[in-house]
């Protein structure tokens, strides 16, 4: 007796499952496609754009002296020298660089070999270095000291995947928590503990047909909706609608730089101008999705 084998008819359209979406090898593309995004975007700041350098090296207070005693320059002629700017400058291409092999580097590396695992960690070095000067330029607000801890960890956690061939069970407990910090740091600003961000409104009513007050009523309701699934995503059974509401809001914000400015036609300032901007922040729904997949796996398989 023959058994036969069912195949999908010729021209199907494929479907796809969760088996396919949490199988491994899908997951770990996911992890190399949003980190790499990651660093891509980050490159072209830096590149093309800048890095917030100035916000340390033009700090008088902590900078004075040193300048001073190292190079004898007064701080007017120190914070004047074109010498002075064309070093900031060549120290943000070169974090571009950085920046840019790393994003290259994501496709090819694997767990086996131990400056993998270096490579990455310089990357999340250059970002938290970044986040940090970010973090200084707005006085030391915990919102912005917050915000950025998915991006700044993701190179960790791909690292961590492929030198695990998965997460431990640690690793996963890391991603929760920086995923929940990022969401908090955001809805501090979007609910106004910190002074809502300009652009945050001005990005609102340019997606929908909203006033400023409307703008700023949503956005105090989505900080609160992040303060929600932030404590959600601890409780274990609250968890995959946790992460489930962060890939939504997560990509939604994402993209709301590129749809909010585009114009087509001025299609070439808007690629140079904000597309990079929408593809580093696609890691806010990037690593929640790869979360919610583990998780809706982990329960299949129970």
């Amino acid at each position: 007796m023959t058994t036969k084998t069912m195949t999908a008819p010729i021209g199907a359209t494929p479907t796809f499952s969760l088996n396919h979406l949490s199988s491994h090898a899908t997951l770990t593309w996911m992890l190399r496609f949003f980190v790499s995004a990651l660093f891509l975007g980050r490159a072209w700041q830096f590149l093309r754009w800048d890095a917030p350098l100035r916000t340390l090296f033009w700090k008088q207070a902590w900078m004075e002296t040193p300048v001073l005693w190292l190079t004898g320059m007064s701080w007017e002629q120190y914070v004047t020298s074109p010498t002075t700017d064309w070093l900031l400058q060549a120290a943000t291409r070169g974090m571009g660089v950085i920046m840019l092999v790393c994003g290259i580097l994501c496709w090819t590396i694997s767990g086996k070999k131990r400056w993998h695992g270096f490579a990455m960690m310089l990357g999340a070095l250059v970002l938290a270095f970044t986040f940090a000067l970010y973090f200084l330029g707005k006085s030391y607000q915990i919102g912005m000291g917050i915000e950025h801890a998915l991006q700044g960890a993701a190179p960790l956690f791909l690292a961590a995947w492929l030198a695990r061939d998965g997460f431990s069970k640690r690793a996963l407990n890391a991603l929760y928590l920086a995923t929940a910090l990022t969401f908090i740091g955001h809805g501090l600003y979007a609910f106004g503990f910190h002074p809502q961000p300009g652009n945050f409104v001005s990005m609102t009513m340019r997606c929908l047909p909203l006033t400023e007050s409307g703008a700023r009523t949503l956005l105090i309701g989505a900080g609160i909706l992040d303060f929600v699934a932030a404590a959600a995503l601890l409780v274990p059974r609250l968890r995959g609608i946790a992460l489930g509401y962060m890939v939504l809001w997560g990509f939604l914000t994402a993209l709301a730089r590129a749809v909010a400015y585009f114009q087509f036609d001025a299609l070439l300032p808007w690629l140079d101008g904000w597309l990079h901007q929408t593809v580093y922040r696609l890691v806010h729904g990037g690593l929640p999705l790869v979360a919610l997949l583990l998780w809706l796996r982990e329960r299949r398989d129970a």
